[in-house]
């Protein structure tokens, strides 16, 4: 499969972090967050159906395919990094380490995120001990 758009990650993203909230998912729930139409959701959902990344069906939740899901758990560990990395390194406050986290991720490379990850965990293990 290609590289997906940056659009389709923030969907697969979305979709991830609200069923962090409640595992039941909706178009409706997907287009509020993201300040989409309903309409334009569906079709979006439409396109990752059709690359084998979610289920779903009429009036029903969205679920991911186990590819959809590997996936997701991908671009959330780049984006979780870039969050914390921002606020817990960089002292960023969190809402724009969120939104700033939310843009860069899609251009994160793996070397960058195992990187960043370093000064992240040493931080956490400081504050344990």
């Amino acid at each position: 499969m290609s590289r997906l758009s940056t659009r389709s990650e923030d969907y697969l993203l979305a979709i991830y972090l609200l069923r962090r909230q409640c595992p039941s998912v909706r178009i409706s729930d997907i287009s509020r967050a993201l300040e989409i139409s309903a309409p334009g959701m569906t079709e979006a959902i439409k396109k990752l159906i059709a690359i084998g990344l979610v289920k779903h069906r009429k009036h029903s939740k969205i679920k991911f395919t186990s590819k959809g899901e590997r996936i997701a758990l991908n671009i959330n560990l780049r984006y979780e990094t870039l969050r914390q990395f921002l606020c817990n390194i960089l002292n960023v406050p969190p809402d724009i380490a969120e939104r700033d986290a939310k843009g860069m991720q899609h251009a994160l490379s793996k070397t960058s995120q195992r990187k960043m990850r370093w000064p992240i965990e040493q931080l956490a293990e400081n504050n344990t001990t």
